[in-house]
């Protein structure tokens, strides 16, 4: 059994893939990157393949993470699809703003 729950756009090449899988016996919830070929996205290495019975504990962490990034102001909202976003990933941008916002406190 492979079923694709959900397919999420991580950038202009990757797609985030859902997915519950069977595999010798286990029944796996799978989060994927694809990437996007000629032949259609294949599959990367990188994710994570979870026993279905860990559903519940990664939707609470996941709340919780969508909770603390509203808070931080990451997110404009909670509880939504992708509209929700402010903007884009970028490393390291919450540290510089916070960094030079205290650097003119101390002066």
């Amino acid at each position: 059994m492979q079923e694709v729950i959900e397919t999420i756009p991580k950038n202009a090449k990757e797609q985030i893939r859902v997915e519950l899988v069977e595999f010798k016996g286990y029944d796996l919830l799978g989060l994927r990157v694809y990437a996007d070929t000629d032949n259609g996205p294949i599959a990367t290495r990188k994710g994570i393949t979870v026993s279905v019975k860990l559903i519940p504990d990664l939707l609470a962490a996941l709340h919780k993470a969508e909770s603390a990034a509203v808070k931080a102001g990451l997110l404009t909202g909670g509880t939504g699809a992708s509209s929700t976003r402010r903007g884009g990933y970028r490393p390291g941008a919450g540290r510089k703003k916070r960094a030079l916002a205290g650097a003119g406190d101390s002066m």
